[in-house]
């Protein structure tokens, strides 16, 4: 059987894709699917009152590690995620005869969780219709794969600037001499603007739309985070590009990535003007007051932002003031302060920047808006939310009973430690350890002549301390100290023809060239029951608790009906995909 940690992250996968299942017939538990469509779909497991539905295995083979050869490889591979389904399912029909849905942790964990599932229901109902990707733009993207152009850019963050900047340049200045002095891209400015070739999948939106099929010599004025480019073709070349099906996939989660961004920038410039905070004026003043009564404008000779200051140098009234409100609450000055508090600095706008101010206040607030909106739509009545809750609680109690059962047959007795020490004699030791001196140089030829000095007397100490390489070992005159085969693997296995006090030929280590002398030798020693007790505790509770959780899964197999019909998995496999094969 599968061990139950393996199982339990199959599940995770599982829940992710499909999230809708239940105990159906448990007293207070609910329909076990308030989905239709997933009520509808044919039952490929019954176990006990809980039903598993043919629909959680249809997409599986959309999962990121499910690449196959044949339906063959398919079919086991659902037929896995489906066994790892009827065990978790086991675990539910005992959670809930122990009465674990009314447990209150469980409730807990649940309640927490509500509001994140909430918001992802919105993400799915607002977002996720707006990112489908079509053939037909996976095959225009790959078709502009095919080329690629050497592009010149100047950036910078004045839009007059750069009006003027574009006026110039289309009546013929030289545009390699403009990047140099106004460009504000300093690493590319120094080269005149010259970006090189580029790629199309490796440009930003903003060139791929409007620099990249430019004719050569054409100029293209357009704005990108924190100001403005002026970007001009000069050549474009034909670039080498895998087959479609090889890329298909990855082109396809690119856009639909970017149409997944842009979705979801477009609806939170949505809420922002919804929500409409305004920033109290009076309140940013006094805090700006105190910022410039208390800093200075420059530390350590940089200037100081004052975007920030510690709440707990404000009197409790100072922290309650009021630093902006928007439609259904507001947020007070110390709450500002403590929950921007481990922002880097970069993120923390100045109290004078109003408009950056609100974004950030927006940053803060967005996930209580989101879950609002989501409230507004009763998104928490729709029946997908209600299966991935049912289901999450279900995992949940799972997982509990799961914890509850391993720990109560990982029990190990102190006779069972002993034991497991006698009859593993070879198992606990302290390993052969010997001493070693080296000297490490960095090629064949300097090992040579040190090893000549040595076959005539020469101090090994002195010559180590004198040429060894090795980091921190001159000053020890190349003392390793006692090592173990796993330290310096070739070093102890060289040492092993040694006799004590002998040194080795040069021998290669790495790039470099070694010659050891041997001091001493520790043979392996059995270490004492106290020093191990804990280890072999450990081991053995996980040992007990692997075998005792199969053991109990086979138990409830005994106790509650499992009825499969693994021939249904078939109808969730294209077969025709796999002719060609």
């Amino acid at each position: 059987m599968r061990t139950f940690s393996i199982a339990f992250g199959l599940f995770a996968i599982v829940f992710l894709l499909f999230c809708g299942c239940g105990g159906d017939g448990h007293e207070g538990a609910g329909p076990q699917y308030h989905d239709p469509d997933r009520a509808k779909s044919k039952t490929v497991a019954e176990v006990g009152e809980s039903e598993i539905k043919l629909v959680m295995l249809e997409d599986l083979e959309d999962l990121p590690n499910a690449n196959f050869e044949t339906a063959e490889e398919e079919y086991e591979f659902k037929k896995a995620q489906l066994d790892t389904l009827i065990n978790m399912y086991l675990m539910v029909e005992a959670a809930y005869a122990q009465g674990l849905d009314k447990d209150p942790e469980i409730l807990k964990i649940v309640s927490d969780n509500r509001p994140d599932f909430l918001r992802d229901q919105l993400f799915k109902s607002r977002i996720l219709p707006e990112i489908q990707v079509s053939d037909n733009e996976v095959e225009n993207w790959y078709e502009q794969m095919k080329q690629e152009v050497h592009i010149f850019n100047i950036f910078v963050t004045d839009s007059a600037k750069a009006d003027s900047l574009y006026t110039e340049l289309k009546q013929g200045a030289d545009f390699e001499a403009a990047a140099r002095k106004h460009s504000e891209d300093n690493e590319f400015a120094v080269k005149g603007g010259d970006y090189g070739f580029r790629k199309y999948s490796l440009l930003t939106k903003e060139f791929r739309e409007n620099v990249f099929n430019l004719k050569e010599g054409e100029l293209a004025l357009f704005q990108v985070p924190g100001g403005w480019n002026i970007s001009k073709v000069v050549d474009r070349r034909e670039a080498e590009v895998e087959p479609l099906e090889e890329l298909y996939d990855v082109i396809r989660a690119r856009i639909q990535d970017e149409k997944r961004q842009e979705a979801q920038n477009e609806y939170f410039d949505e809420l922002f003007e919804k929500y409409d905070i305004k920033v109290n004026t009076e309140t940013t003043q006094f805090i700006k007051d105190k910022i410039d009564a208390l800093y200075p404008d420059r530390i350590g000779g940089k200037p100081f932002r004052k975007n920030t200051f510690n709440p707990d140098d404000l009197a409790q009234y100072e922290q309650n003031m009021i630093l902006a409100t928007y439609t259904g609450g507001e947020i007070t000055l110390g709450e500002y302060l403590r929950r921007t508090a481990r922002w880097e600095d970069a993120r923390r706008p100045p109290f004078t920047e109003t408009e950056q101010l609100e974004k950030a206040i927006f940053e803060l607030e967005v996930k209580n808006f989101l879950l609002e909106e989501a409230r507004e739509m009763k998104l928490d009545e729709h029946a997908d939310f209600l299966d991935v809750m049912r289901f999450f609680k279900d995992r949940i109690m799972a997982r509990k009973i799961q914890q509850v059962v391993g720990e109560e047959r990982s029990f190990v007795t102190e006779d069972e430690i002993i034991q497991h020490y006698e009859a593993n004699t070879g198992k606990y030791v302290v390993p052969r350890k010997v001493h070693l001196r080296e000297i490490l140089v960095n090629t064949e030829k300097q090992a040579d002549e040190i090893h000549t000095k040595l076959v005539k007397g020469t101090d090994f100490s002195k010559l180590a301390e004198q040429h060894t390489v090795r980091p921190g070992m001159r000053s020890k005159q190349g003392d390793l100290g006692f090592i173990a085969e796993y330290n310096y693997p070739t070093l102890y296995e060289k040492s092993q023809e040694l006799r004590i006090n002998q040194h080795s030929e040069p021998f290669p280590v790495g790039d470099k060239w070694s010659i050891i002398k041997l001091l001493e030798i520790r043979q392996a020693e059995r270490k004492e029951l106290e020093e191990v007790a804990s280890q072999i505790r450990s081991e053995l509770q996980l040992q007990k608790g692997q075998q005792g959780l199969e053991q109990w899964v086979e138990e409830l197999k005994e106790k509650y009906t499992v009825d499969v019909d693994y021939d249904l998995i078939w109808e969730t496999i294209d077969k025709n995909r796999y002719e060609s094969n």
